[in-house]
């Protein structure tokens, strides 16, 4: 497998997205967290073995799965590289400029009591984070980044 650095080409173009799920009888909530960071660095892997390429399927969509698209080396002036079409991973991040929220109902009909459990979560979130959502049954879905506006790319050399 080939490994690339990657790092944003301006700063405050990466975007940090995670989702928690809470499954009830006959609903779902998902609470989603964007965070924009101003600086990042990556790690993009590049399946090169057919064991490696069938392993990395798992990981991104099915446009990318069905195009081959994780198999390629993004350009530089890609608009946007996600997690969603490519296998890399968070090496780290810094400089966090914002953060919001967002809580709404994924599956089943709206009632009152899901709309008030909606604004208990948003209550809770805005007073305690995510940590609100971990004391609360929910439970962490996926997370996913972006960096928009171009990267810079670097082979790293294995040893």
């Amino acid at each position: 497998m080939k490994t690339f650095n990657v790092i944003p080409k301006h700063s405050d173009s990466v975007t940090e997205i995670n989702t928690w799920l809470l499954e009830l009888d006959e609903h779902k909530l998902i609470a989603t967290q964007e965070l924009n960071w101003g600086s990042g660095e990556f790690a993009l892997h590049i399946p090169e073995t057919p064991e490696k390429i069938e392993d990395i399927k798992n990981y991104v969509n099915r446009n990318s799965r069905e195009k081959g698209i994780f198999r390629e080396i993004p350009e530089e002036h890609i608009a946007k590289l996600d997690t969603n079409e490519y296998f890399f991973e968070m090496v780290a991040t810094s400089g966090g400029a914002h953060e919001d929220w967002s809580v709404g109902l994924h599956e089943g009909e709206s009632n009152d009591d899901i709309v008030n459990m909606i604004a208990q979560a948003e209550e809770g979130i805005e007073s305690e984070g995510d940590e609100f959502l971990y004391e609360n049954g929910w439970e962490e879905d996926c997370y996913d980044y972006k960096i928009e506006g171009g990267i810079k790319i670097t082979p790293l050399v294995e040893l």
